[in-house]
């Protein structure tokens, strides 16, 4: 309003400053109202339990917590392990299965992680079996923690 004032056109320094001031500002609101909306798609301390002593001592690179977005879906992920050339999540929603895999892998092979393929479970046991085998035969290699950074960046 002040640079309309002074110069009496909307073409100023001060609108410019206001717009580019605006960016920052709606994107921590609409970060804040996704994560008020996953919250109650955190892993469950049940789940936490039953995976902790698998990923507690073993050298499996995972994470908690995940809440990935497409353009048609949400994919609420508690548990995501990478070994292997392997990302393996856990997730509660079986109808999800097979886009949530297609939407992983996407962004694996844009982002220049060819070699690594995406596993989602939607069975709790067969998930636990599977941190079973991965917490005892498999090597983390640096590449896992960049994978597993992707998906980091890829959740809200």
């Amino acid at each position: 309003m002040f640079g309309y004032y002074k110069t009496h056109d909307v073409k100023n320094l001060f609108t410019l400053l206001a717009v580019l001031g605006m960016l920052p500002a709606s994107k921590a609101i609409v970060s804040f109202i996704m994560s008020i909306k996953a919250e109650k798609y955190t892993c469950s301390k049940e789940l936490f339990e039953k995976t902790g002593p698998f990923l507690k001592d073993a050298d499996v690179v995972h994470g908690y917590d995940f809440y990935l977005t497409s353009l048609k879906e949400n994919f609420p992920i508690p548990v995501c392990i990478v070994c292997d050339k392997s990302v393996i999540c856990y997730l509660t929603d079986k109808k999800l299965q097979s886009s949530c895999v297609e939407h992983i892998n996407k962004y694996l092979d844009s982002n220049g992680f060819n070699d690594y393929k995406a596993f989602v479970l939607t069975e709790e046991n067969k998930f636990i079996n599977r941190l079973k085998t991965a917490s005892t035969s498999s090597e983390t290699s640096e590449k896992d923690t960049l994978v597993l950074n992707l998906m980091k960046n890829l959740s809200i």
